[in-house]
């Protein structure tokens, strides 16, 4: 998932080392839609994985939407369509598995930057992956609105050994003009003091069935991020 900080370049960099100098990460991410209706994740309110110490830190988007997506494997030679499907599978826990087609996926709704990356620069893409750009390996889909997903507290030892798939808490189904209006009075919370922010943000995702528990790091981390902006961007495409 890891569109936590990106707008925040020292969340990604390792520290200086001269003889590893830091690789630049290449990430894609992607809502889906499926038959007039837009799915996405909503991140857990603890990262799974675990520190030297032993604890877990709050995700970076705690409680609130986002896209799927991630790293794309550049070692192995992942295209933009493996990362994403690989990416979508891990995150709703096996329960979208897709095959994105080849030379069939749109521009991305939103880039940064936004033409070609230096070869130090890291590069972010956001995706609409819309009906005609995939085919359906396996779609379950339990609840209405929401689906929740198995914990990492009580995933065992394959959470242990397979945190990624852990990175979020629940799925969402919105129909498109729900979508629509759902983001639309999110992206408008932006000009909302800090101090009503969060009682804000928590009665609106009430009042559309998401009990996110958002915090407030993670609801000003939000409204600062790519993530913000790609979800605007995705208004003018659906």
């Amino acid at each position: 998932m890891d569109s936590r900080s990106m707008n925040k370049r020292g969340f990604y960099e390792n520290k200086k080392d001269a003889k590893n100098p830091r690789q630049p990460k290449h990430k894609a991410y992607c809502l889906f839609e499926k038959e007039e209706y837009i799915y996405f994740p909503v991140a857990a309110q603890l990262a799974p994985y675990v520190k030297e110490d032993g604890t877990r830190a709050e995700t970076y988007l705690a409680g609130m939407p986002n896209f799927f997506g991630g790293n794309i494997n550049i070692k192995k030679k992942e295209t933009v369509e493996c990362a994403l499907a690989r990416e979508m599978e891990e995150e709703s826990q096996g329960n979208i598995q897709v095959e994105i087609l080849r030379e069939r996926l749109g521009k991305p709704v939103f880039a940064e930057p936004a033409g070609d990356a230096r070869k130090d620069q890291d590069s972010y893409k956001f995706y609409l992956l819309g009906d005609g750009e995939y085919s359906i390996k396996k779609f379950r889909w339990e609840g209405e609105r929401t689906f929740k997903l198995c914990p990492w507290e009580k995933g065992g030892e394959f959470a242990k050994q397979h945190p990624e798939c852990y990175e979020d808490s629940f799925l969402v189904r919105m129909e498109k003009r729900d979508f629509i209006r759902f983001i639309s009075r999110l992206l408008d919370l932006k000009k909302v003091s800090d101090k009503n922010k969060r009682a804000e943000v928590d009665r609106l995702m009430g009042e559309f069935g998401i009990a996110g528990l958002s915090t407030p790091a993670s609801i000003s981390n939000w409204y600062n991020s790519h993530t913000f902006a790609a979800f605007a961007a995705c208004l003018d495409k659906i």
